[in-house]
């Protein structure tokens, strides 16, 4: 059964629905696609998709504070802002905004939901 952790919540779904439109791979390798198609990003961007797969639904100072520990807390929010806004409009569609929280939209499969 293929299982996710979106927003700190395990939901599991049917083991026949996959819908592999939108898959993350972590594992052995960052590698995101969209209809089998690889998409590429920016090492920031990969390091905000691989978080948010990971840590599930986050508030925006958690998110910017474990991307850029070194930073101050207004510099690693407008570094969050940056990477956000430079993201191709293909993988902003990907993330999904809940007033001052982001996650990855329950659309994406990520290789790690299905190990675990």
């Amino acid at each position: 059964m293929s299982g996710s952790r979106r927003g700190g919540v395990a939901v599991a779904a049917p083991p026949d629905v996959r819908d592999d439109r939108l898959a993350l791979r972590l594992l052995g390798g960052w590698q995101l696609t969209v209809r089998s198609e690889p998409v590429l990003c920016p090492v920031n961007t990969r390091r905000l998709i691989a978080l948010l797969a990971l840590a599930g639904s986050r508030p925006r100072h958690f998110i910017a504070g474990t991307l850029w520990p070194e930073c101050s807390e207004a510099r690693a929010l407008g570094s969050l802002r940056a990477t956000l806004s430079r993201s191709s409009t293909r993988v902003r569609e990907l993330i999904k905004t809940s007033g001052d929280t982001l996650s990855l939209t329950p659309d994406v499969r990520v290789d790690v939901d299905d190990v675990t």
